[in-house]
């Protein structure tokens, strides 16, 4: 009514014994509050859970689904023209060919940043001692 605002904070405890309990109410000044509340789903134990798409069982649906790839669209070129051979029946040859280029190009540049980084830190190196 006053204009003034009002903050409340809760805060929550883990007590695997309490569905939920209040347990204080701390008055910082007359108008910050604190609420506080013990209960079970406060505690760390409640988040961990075994998730059914966990990140080894990603990778290995990303793998196959790219082994698969490069297996049909292999034998759907090769099948399409079988006088150019294997190598040529890649899919998307040229691209992957610039990736690797690319990715090794950005190995180095990373390489050599971080080793004139490294250098640089060792030059200016400030004895605490």
């Amino acid at each position: 009514m006053s204009g003034v605002e009002y903050k409340l904070t809760y805060f929550l405890n883990c007590d695997l014994n309490k569905e939920m309990e209040f347990t204080l109410i701390k008055k910082i000044t007359s108008c910050i509050y604190e609420y506080h509340f013990a209960t079970k789903h406060a505690c760390y134990v409640n988040f961990i859970s075994e998730s059914a798409w966990g990140p080894k069982k990603i990778l290995l649906i990303l793998v196959a689904t790219f082994i698969i790839y490069c297996i049909g669209f292999s034998y759907m070129n090769y099948k399409n023209n079988p006088d150019d051979g294997i190598i040529k029946a890649l899919p998307h040859r040229d691209f992957w060919v610039e990736f690797i280029d690319n990715a090794m190009l950005g190995s180095r540049i990373i390489s050599r940043t971080v080793r004139e980084k490294l250098s640089n830190f060792r030059s200016n190196k400030v004895n605490y001692i």
